[in-house]
């Protein structure tokens, strides 16, 4: 399991990496707000994999591929946005980084 973060504005980019990457993802955390996590991305996430979606409206999720997978999905487009914004991205940077700096430890404690 591994932290996957991408920062591109092409859709094209960003497919090709999540297929590349997604047999490995165990929890899926979406901010982008365009349907990318798509059936066939679905069908590569490993069995008991979790997608959190918090994009803006409409989501990045096809959710009803995910139901026909049985994928679980937690739908809670907007919701940093509409409770705290400012603090909504601060808070969502430092966990980022957070997550981040513990798999680079875990990735030096196993080399």
């Amino acid at each position: 399991s591994f932290f996957l973060n991408i920062r591109s504005t092409s859709l094209g980019c960003i497919t090709w990496i999540l297929a590349r990457c997604l047999p490995g993802v165990k929890l899926l955390y979406n901010t982008v707000p365009a349907r990318i996590i798509t059936r066939p991305m679905l069908e590569l996430l490993p069995e008991g994999a979790l997608l959190i979606d918090v994009a803006s409206v409409p989501g990045g999720v096809d959710r009803d591929a995910a139901a026909e997978l049985n994928t679980r999905v937690i739908h809670a487009l907007s919701l940093p946005g509409k409770v705290a914004p400012l603090t909504a991205a601060e808070n969502m940077l430092s966990v980022l980084y957070n997550i981040i700096r513990e798999k680079e430890e875990e990735a030096i404690g196993h080399a």
